[in-house]
C-alpha cells in the first residue's frame, strides 16, 4: 500500500462531504487502473490517500502529477518550488504565511519580497497588496524556497506565480477569487443570481478555490453581494487591474 498527502486542502463545514466529492474526482482519473483499495482521509486539513493494488505505483504517480504532494520540512531545500495555501491573511504586517508542509509550520513570504514581485518595489502595506491582488484565506500560491533555517522557511512567489498575476494585469479584466466552494456551487450561484452572463469563465486554482474572470464592463466587487447569499461559506477576493494601476500610478504597458 502506498500513501500520499496531496497538496489539496479541505476546510469549512461539511468536510467529509467535500472529501467524498474530491475522492470521486480522483477516482475518475484512475478508474482504468488495477486498484483494489483507495482510501481518502483528512490529515491536518490536507487530503491523505492510501492506494493498494497491482497498479498502485502508476496510480500514485498520476495523482501526484495532477495534485502535487505535501512534503516534510526535512525534505526542503532552497530553490524548491512548492504550493502553499494562504493563511491568516492580513493579520500580520511583515509578510504572508503559506500553509505548505506536513508539519505545523508555515512558509513566510516577506513583505519586501511581495513588493519586489508585485508592486515594482513601491512601499505598499501588506494589507494593501493582498487586497489589490485578491489574495484571500486558503488561496493557493506557488512559491520558491529561498531560505531554510531552524525549521523556518522563507520564500518568494515563483516566477510562474508572478507571471500569472501579471497576465491578469495585461488582460485588464476584473477577477473575483472565491475560496471554500466547489465549482458546481459557484456555477449554481451565478445562475440563481442572474450573473452568469457577467463571467467569461471560471478558472480552478484548487479543489475549493476558483477565480471568476469577469466581462470587460463587469466589476468583480459588485458581484460579491449578489453571490454571497448563495455561497455563505465562501470568502471573496477582488483583483481589479484598474485599481492596481491607479494605486501604483503606472500604465498597463509596464506589465
Amino acid at each position: 500500500m502506498l500513501e500520499l498527502v496531496l497538496a489539496e486542502k479541505i476546510y469549512g463545514r461539511h468536510r467529509l462531504r467535500k472529501l467524498e466529492r474530491f475522492g470521486h474526482e480522483v477516482m475518475r482519473y484512475i478508474q482504468d487502473l488495477e486498484i483494489e483499495v483507495v482510501d481518502f482521509e483528512l490529515f491536518k486539513g490536507w487530503v491523505r490517500v492510501k492506494i493498494s493494488g497491482q497498479d498502485e505505483v502508476a496510480a500514485a504517480n498520476f495523482i501526484r502529477k495532477i495534485y502535487g504532494e505535501v512534503r516534510s520540512l526535512s525534505e526542503i531545500s532552497p530553490g524548491d518550488v512548492l504550493k502553499g495555501f494562504a493563511r491568516d491573511v492580513g493579520k500580520v504586517g511583515y509578510g504572508l504565511y503559506l500553509d505548505s508542509f506536513i508539519e505545523d509550520k508555515d512558509a513566510l513570504i516577506p513583505l519586501y519580497s511581495l513588493r519586489e514581485s508585485l508592486t515594482a518595489g513601491k512601499r505598499l502595506s501588506l494589507r494593501t497588496i493582498v487586497k489589490h491582488f485578491g489574495i484571500t484565506e486558503n488561496m493557493p500560491l506557488e512559491f520558491e524556497v529561498r531560505k531554510v533555517e531552524d525549521k523556518k522557511v522563507e520564500g518568494a512567489l515563483s516566477q510562474s506565480q508572478v507571471e500569472d498575476f501579471l497576465e491578469i494585469m495585461r488582460r485588464g479584466l476584473d477577477v473575483l477569487v472565491v475560496t471554500g466552494a466547489l465549482r458546481e456551487e459557484i456555477e449554481r450561484a451565478l445562475t440563481r443570481s442572474g450573473h452568469r452572463i457577467d463571467v467569461i469563465r471560471i478558472e480552478r486554482l484548487s479543489f475549493l478555490c476558483h477565480r471568476l474572470i469577469c466581462k470587460e464592463d463587469t466589476m468583480a466587487l459588485g458581484l460579491i453581494p449578489e453571490l454571497g447569499p448563495y455561497l455563505s461559506e465562501s470568502l471573496f477576493g477582488v483583483f481589479s487591474p484598474r485599481r492596481v494601476i491607479k494605486s501604483l500610478k503606472i500604465g498597463y504597458y509596464q506589465f
